[in-house]
């Protein structure tokens, strides 16, 4: 059961899967109102608007090989802090576009950071679990990833104001915190977690 599940998995695994959920929760306040932040608050045409969630896609698909190598060469723990660091700039960053290029420069920025992140949290997770129980804590995790999306999603509802910059501003400055707050759960992990398997 899922006591059972609880006593084989470790602190640290804990420690991340319950960063993973709380920084699930910030992107899910923002990322079901992407485009509608654009189009509608930043005045963006939503040709646009759509054109920069296809960029980011382009992006981190460019940029998924060399995130692997980097994980080969100095582990998944260090490359997760840097992901983190640069996803929550980036968000931060979002809440302050006025021009297209500014739109892009930001975007790019965060689909490089999610592009790190995603593998190098796995990385770290699974230096952290057995082998046996490996499957049932991914799925636990990815779990995890989509209540806080849902979650997230729902909150964002409550909080936002049709037109009004400063409650989408809000959404960006709190997801941009649970980056923080992942991070500071990242740098916590001892550093053999991240390291080559």
């Amino acid at each position: 059961g899922l006591d059972q599940f609880s006593d084989q998995v470790n602190n640290y695994a804990r420690r991340l899967i319950a960063g993973n959920l709380i920084n699930a929760l910030g992107m899910g306040l923002t990322m079901t109102l992407f485009l509608v932040y654009l189009h509608t608050i930043r005045g963006f045409s939503a040709g646009f608007s759509g054109l920069v969630m296809s960029w980011m896609a382009i992006v981190g698909l460019v940029f998924n090989p060399t995130i692997g190598i980097l994980i080969d060469k100095f582990g998944g723990r260090i490359v997760l802090i840097y992901g983190l660091i640069i996803k929550a700039i980036s968000v931060f960053g979002l809440s302050l576009v006025e021009t297209k290029s500014q739109v892009l420069i930001v975007a790019s920025i965060m689909a490089i950071g999610d592009a790190i992140n995603w593998p190098a949290q796995s990385v770290c997770l699974t230096r952290l679990v057995d082998e046996k129980v490996r499957q049932r804590v991914f799925a636990f995790n990815f779990m995890a990833l989509n209540l806080g999306i849902g979650v997230g999603g729902i909150v964002s509802s409550l909080v936002v104001t049709a037109g009004d910059l400063s409650s989408f501003q809000l959404l960006y400055w709190l997801d941009g915190a649970t980056y923080l707050f992942y991070l500071l759960i990242a740098f916590s992990l001892p550093a053999w977690v991240g390291s080559r398997i």
